[in-house]
């Protein structure tokens, strides 16, 4: 498993692993598709280049969750995997998604990535994010 549900009283709190910034990017892009439906519903057809520069990876993390939680919103596509680089501040690559399953049930309603208790620590293999839902 690339992430593991943790208590967190009113909201979604959950740990991704990963022992590089890259991999913790990609891995939360898997993580936040399958915290909101079944990824094994979802068929690949559409891809996005995007590039987040921010003065930290935890800010740049916030952003990635928080736009594909955009494009879920105002595309009707829910982005499930990534091919990505991260240098110095600066997340680059593509993320792939499918458009939303009609009739399709929710695990979950995510509102935003939060800055509570964020924590991207790829030295020790995790990130820690705390969803609002």
């Amino acid at each position: 498993m690339i992430y593991d549900v943790l208590d967190h009283t009113a909201d979604l709190k959950v740990r991704i692993y990963g022992n590089s910034y890259t991999s913790i990017f990609q891995n939360s892009v898997i993580t936040i598709s399958d915290l909101i439906m079944d990824r094994n519903l979802l068929k690949p057809g559409f891809n996005k280049t995007i590039e987040i520069e921010k003065n930290s990876p935890d800010n740049i993390l916030v952003n990635l969750l928080n736009d594909i939680l955009f494009y879920m919103e105002y595309e009707n596509v829910i982005y499930f995997g990534s091919k990505l680089d991260f240098t110095e501040n600066r997340l680059h690559g593509r993320i792939f998604g499918s458009s939303i399953p009609d009739n399709v049930e929710y695990r979950n309603v995510i509102k935003a990535a939060t800055y509570y208790d964020l924590k991207v620590d790829p030295e020790h293999g995790f990130a820690m994010v705390v969803f609002d839902i």
